[in-house]
């Protein structure tokens, strides 16, 4: 099954515990996406460097899809990245933000 996570901050959900759950996945994805790199104090390449947002937005949308499918396999081996677009409609273009989009399967069996 394809899952979908999108960089739009949401709310934390502190019950997605349960150990080897699509939940946890999803979640873990999410914070992987949404937290920038050097802002987790004992681990400091957890997160997406986002100073590729400084280039040309083509530039910066191949950087930041090669640095997401990085850290994902990195640091949730359990979700298979498929696609990893950005939300590009007017607002989001006048403000010059990216919202990246993650399409992913989960494989809660192990890494594939």
């Amino acid at each position: 099954m394809l899952y979908t996570v999108t960089g739009k901050p949401l709310k934390v959900d502190w019950d997605a515990t349960c150990v080897n759950s699509i939940d946890e996945v999803l979640q873990n994805v999410l914070m992987i996406i949404t937290t920038p790199k050097y802002s987790v104090p004992l681990d400091r390449e957890f997160g997406i460097d986002f100073a590729a947002l400084d280039r040309p937005i083509e530039a910066a949308m191949m950087l930041l899809r090669v640095e997401i499918a990085q850290k994902i396999a990195l640091y949730e081996p359990r979700a298979i990245v498929k696609t990893i677009s950005f939300l590009q409609g007017d607002l989001e273009m006048l403000d010059g933000r990216l919202i990246p989009y993650v399409s992913f399967e989960v494989n809660l069996d192990g890494v594939a």
